[in-house]
């Protein structure tokens, strides 16, 4: 009796290591699709951050210009990082959680801006203060300013502007932090796999 639950034993232990091997076999001929998915939705996100960002910033201010210039870096580099998590490079799963982090940074950036200066405009607009309107809507966009209360699909409302962003923002970071830790767990996984498979031929 004792001798057969030791075989039972056995040979379940034997099954799960062959399902753990056949599981991470299959990786070589599969792509990580869920790294690549949401590394590329939090990229998505994360220019949409910057679309609502831009439209409420002064074209003439110039950090427009480097803001375009820093979204154009973050899609393409993203897509690559996207790219490589997905053929199981660590890499650049690693680089996909270094651009998550970034998105948080972000936030204290252009999204924080816009609401402090959208606050001291309304303040000033309030107090009939010209200089001081002046000062706070050279980082504001006409969009805001010379509004009626609606833009597109946009409020006209610099706070509600930069709770939107700062929102993006955080589902970005999250997206791609998952996205590339998943990329990262299992590029790992398959690394370690095939040493193994050379150290027995």
């Amino acid at each position: 009796m004792i001798n057969e639950l030791e075989k039972k034993s056995s040979f379940n232990a034997m099954s799960d290591l062959e399902i753990t091997k056949n599981s991470i076999e299959m990786l070589r001929y599969r792509n990580n699709r869920l790294a690549y998915a949401l590394g590329l939705s939090g990229v998505a996100l994360s220019l949409l951050a910057a679309f609502v960002c831009m439209n409420s910033m002064n074209p003439e201010n110039f950090q427009v210009i480097f803001k375009i210039i820093l979204n154009v870096f973050i899609l393409l580099f993203g897509f690559l990082c996207c790219e490589k998590a997905k053929t199981y490079q660590v890499r650049g799963s690693f680089y996909l959680i270094g651009l998550g982090v970034i998105c948080f940074f972000r936030i204290l950036w252009i999204p924080l801006q816009l609401m402090t200066n959208y606050s001291a405009y309304v303040a000033a607009k309030a107090a009939d203060d010209v200089e001081a309107m002046n000062n706070a809507s050279r980082f504001l966009g006409a969009t805001i300013i010379n509004s009626d209360g609606q833009v597109n699909w946009l409020p006209a409302d610099g706070t509600t502007r930069g709770l939107i962003a700062i929102i993006l923002l955080v589902l970005a970071g999250i997206l791609m932090i998952v996205g590339g830790v998943i990329g990262f767990l299992k590029a790992k996984k398959l690394t370690a796999y095939l040493d193994s498979l050379k150290e027995t031929k």
